[in-house]
């Protein structure tokens, strides 16, 4: 399905769901959305997105650490995959995605920015790099893609914001007793 598919589909169900006025207004908030699970013969991996491994990275890319303790990886994106997809959402249209961690013991907060990272590198000049001492690499998972629109859920930390914009009417106030997270 194409992403024009994907959002009228969307539209389709939510204005069949919620009626005209809020169902519009639920579908404008609609993203994007990319669901990654390991790869099968039925479902062949995307590009070279996968779980642990070697890091690809570009020739003279330091490896991320925080305060000397090395990262590690988590997860290589394909971009040059699945950037058609996200499109205006994904930080690179081009190229591969690096995620690092910290994994070793150690007295961060997890809320520390310095406990990850994301590292880009070029498709065509990134080579594949062992992790420093002590960190071993994670075995390999490759990953499939799978694409579809996701709308915001009512208890992530911006739900707030997204659904006091919504002006349901009085059927659906009285249906969902004015607690639009009911519907979702």
């Amino acid at each position: 399905m194409d992403r024009e598919s994907a959002l009228a589909a969307n539209r389709a169900l939510c204005v069949e769901s919620l009626g005209d006025r809020l169902g519009n207004q639920l579908a404008d908030v609609t993203r994007f959305g990319i669901g990654l699970t390991p790869a099968s013969p039925q479902r062949p991996a995307t590009g070279r997105c996968r779980l642990g491994g070697p890091a690809l990275l570009n020739p003279g890319t330091a490896w991320p650490e925080a305060d000397g303790l090395p990262l590690s990886l988590f997860a290589v994106l394909d971009m040059d995959e699945l950037a058609p997809w996200a499109a205006d959402q994904s930080p690179l249209q081009t190229g591969l995605l690096n995620f690092f961690h910290l994994d070793l013991r150690h007295d961060f907060d997890l809320n520390d920015p310095r406990t990850c990272a994301v590292i880009p590198a070029a498709s065509d000049q990134a080579l594949a790099a062992t992790p420093p001492e002590p960190l071993a690499e994670f075995e390999i998972v490759h990953l499939h893609a799978e694409y579809g629109t996701t709308l915001p859920g009512p208890y992530l930390e911006y739900a707030p914001d997204v659904w006091k914009r919504f002006e349901p009417d009085d059927e659906v106030r009285e249906e969902f007793e004015d607690d639009p997270r009911s519907f979702v």
